[in-house]
């Protein structure tokens, strides 16, 4: 996954201060904690770059250890492509599950 990060905006995952952003998770959408005009909504708190926001009336509090946010159950999305169909893709699901956690650096279970 790429990101152009070449021109300083909302949505790039720095948040800038400068520019009167109070959050940036990467995305413009409304509804997921950092508003698409990089403020964070409603209870929500936002921490770190790319922001991970959380609400605490939800019942989503953060896990901090250390001083350090614990970022599980950050969404992202994905695009897989070159599969024929559906049944093609399910049938090779478990490689590319290793492949994704692979280059995520995570551990590739067997």
């Amino acid at each position: 996954v790429n990101q152009d990060q070449s021109i300083e905006a909302c949505g790039d995952g720095r948040v800038q201060a400068s520019r009167g952003e109070l959050c940036d998770d990467m995305n413009l959408n409304f509804g997921d904690g950092c508003s698409g005009r990089c403020a964070p909504e409603g209870d929500f708190r936002c921490f770190g770059e790319p922001s991970f926001c959380v609400s605490p009336t939800l019942g989503n509090s953060p896990s901090v250890t250390n001083g350090e946010l614990l970022t599980q159950g950050v969404r992202a999305s994905l695009r897989i492509t070159g599969f024929e169909s559906k049944p093609q893709f399910l049938t090779y699901r478990a490689d590319v599950q290793r492949s994704i956690a692979f280059a995520l650096g995570g551990a590739v279970s067997q």
